[in-house]
């Protein structure tokens, strides 16, 4: 695998098989988001540990299948990353991928 890092320690070109990452970053996300989004999660999951003292069964279920939705979609969040490559532009979201594929025009 060939591999280029440019000053910010981002991927400049990753070759996979039969396409070439020209360009790859991490989404960047201030601190209040962050604080936001880690805060929902601590306040499910604290609400989830009283139900459970509680023995509340149906509680118990709701909440942590809150608690496993919320933080499946917090790991998706931070992992969003964007490339460039050499079939067009790429948004991935795991588990999710979004192209969009470069259309050459010819005349």
């Amino acid at each position: 695998m060939n591999e280029k890092k440019n000053m910010m320690g981002t991927s400049m070109i990753k070759v996979l098989a039969n396409k070439a990452t020209v360009y790859e970053e991490k989404a960047p996300y201030s601190n209040t988001i962050k604080l936001v989004m880690v805060s929902g999660l601590f306040l499910l999951a604290v609400l989830y540990f009283i139900a459970v003292f509680r023995k509340p069964e149906q509680a118990e279920f709701a909440l942590l299948l809150a608690v496993s939705i919320s933080a499946l979609v917090m790991w998706s969040f931070f992992n969003i990353k964007f490339r460039i490559t050499t079939d067009g532009v790429e948004a991935a979201m795991p588990p999710f991928i979004y192209r969009i594929l470069k259309i050459s025009l010819k005349n």
